[in-house]
């Protein structure tokens, strides 16, 4: 074996037949490429670090590092991501004693299945925006509709009783539970109006999702009881809020505020 203990440059290139020890650095200028292997064995690229150091592969731009391929002092292997100007932005770790990944920005897959074997722990947000959610046999996900915004001006002047339609209804679902939510103060500019109730149902059924209650006063959700028509399959109804106006001289057309939702939680129901 032979000890070189200077600088050699190679203006050709050079091909070692045996093992080469480099106990500095190596340097290659540009253009430069780095060739192990002839394509008819196995060829072996080691970094062998001490114990409580690391083992880097280093990718630059314009001598700007953009990652790094690490071995860390724990033995993680870890690609860290730099910014334009070579800044340390996060890294992706591989833990080697538990084999957990960590991916500190997200997680997209354009396309395919992702499959597990083992449990799934979400710790944070999971949007399923768009998505199509499978169930296993004999089980469902509870959804829910939420009605269009009702103002003020929507309610029919001249009366005390205003009927409007809402939109969007499911069709062909198990209406569990509703309620009435207002996201304003709902209040009157006449005092022949003094308060203003809501219930939910359809055409001759006006109490069959939520019976009559106070959506007057402060924003919130309202307490009512559900109606009649909850816990039954509904083939398509075409749900009405019926609002109404009371006091010594009741109008709808008195009413100056009002943001009212319907919302109706429910099971979708497909083949039996």
């Amino acid at each position: 074996m032979s000890v070189i203990n200077d600088t050699i440059t190679f203006n050709e290139p050079v091909t070692f037949n045996d093992t080469v020890t480099v106990a500095g650095g190596i340097t290659y200028d540009d253009p430069a490429t780095l060739g192990v292997g002839d394509g008819t064995g196995s060829p072996t690229l080691t970094l062998n670090k001490l114990g409580t150091g690391v083992a880097d592969v280093i990718l630059q731009n314009a001598g700007v590092t953009r990652w790094v391929l690490r071995e860390d002092a724990s033995e993680d292997f870890v690609i860290r991501r730099y910014d334009n100007a070579g800044v340390f932005v996060d890294a992706v770790k591989y833990d080697q004693s538990t084999g957990l990944i960590t991916i500190p920005a997200g997680l997209t897959v354009s396309a395919g299945t992702v499959t597990t074997a083992g449990t799934l722990d979400v710790n944070g947000p999971l949007d399923l925006a768009g998505a199509t959610l499978t169930m296993p046999a004999n089980q469902q996900v509870v959804l829910r509709y939420v009605s269009q915004s009702i103002v003020h001006g929507d309610l029919t002047g001249g009366g005390a009783v205003s009927t409007i339609a809402l939109t969007g209804e499911p069709t062909g679902w198990l209406p569990i539970a509703a309620y009435m939510v207002t996201s304003t103060g709902t209040t009157s500019s006449n005092a022949g109006t003094t308060g203003l109730t809501c219930s939910v149902g359809i055409a001759g059924v006006i109490e069959g999702y939520v019976a009559a209650a106070s959506i007057f006063g402060a924003a919130g959700r309202k307490e009512a009881f559900g109606g009649t028509l909850l816990g039954s399959y509904r083939a398509s109804d075409a749900l009405i809020a019926t609002v109404t106006a009371t006091g010594g001289a009741a109008d709808c057309a008195h009413i100056d505020s009002l943001a009212l939702k319907i919302v109706v939680c429910y099971l979708a129901v497909s083949a039996e």
